[in-house]
């Protein structure tokens, strides 16, 4: 009779030591589904943000060029690139020399009046800040307006002009 409760015992310990195995397992597979939905979640929300964004920068996306006005030299050349996905590239360059340069990339918003607004970001350790507003104009153009968004007294010297649908960057 012990014999037969000896063996019942270690069978019974095996059995709830089996059972938390199957338990401990439960909650790890739980917790790495868990993980696999979270992970799921965030590239869905993260193709819904980029797609977002190609929809608002659809209307703008190509290259727009000219030469804006500079305090000390003849003039900036300009070259703004809009991309698919909603990002852009801003080049100039002293008309003067070509020696000195500029170059920022980044995204940007469309404000309540349908300006365009850059968003520069210097470093990864500043915060977006706009540098640039712009808006476009019946030709499909876009004029850098002042930072409350009206138009400057003399547009056509502040227009750049649309040259191309496709992105291409100053050279």
């Amino acid at each position: 009779m012990k014999k037969i409760f000896a063996i019942a015992s270690i069978a019974l310990a095996l059995g709830l030591g089996l059972a938390a195995c199957d338990g401990k397992q439960s909650k790890e597979d739980a917790a790495l589904a868990q993980a696999k939905a979270d992970s799921l979640a965030e590239v869905a929300r993260q193709d819904s943000i980029a797609a977002v964004r190609a929809a608002v920068a659809a209307p703008y996306v190509g290259t727009y060029e000219g030469e804006l006005p500079a305090a000390d030299a003849s003039g900036l050349r300009t070259v703004f690139v809009v991309t698919p996905e909603g990002g852009y590239t801003y080049d100039q360059a002293l008309v003067s020399d070509g020696e000195q340069k500029f170059h920022d990339n980044g995204t940007f918003t469309i404000d309540e009046n349908g300006i365009i607004v850059l968003m520069s970001q210097i470093n990864e350790e500043t915060a977006a800040t706009p540098f640039i507003r712009m808006q476009k104009d019946e030709q499909g153009n876009l004029i850098v307006v002042n930072a409350d968004g009206t138009l400057p007294e003399d547009v056509k010297a502040y227009t750049l002009v649309k040259k191309s649908e496709v992105a291409e960057t100053m050279e």
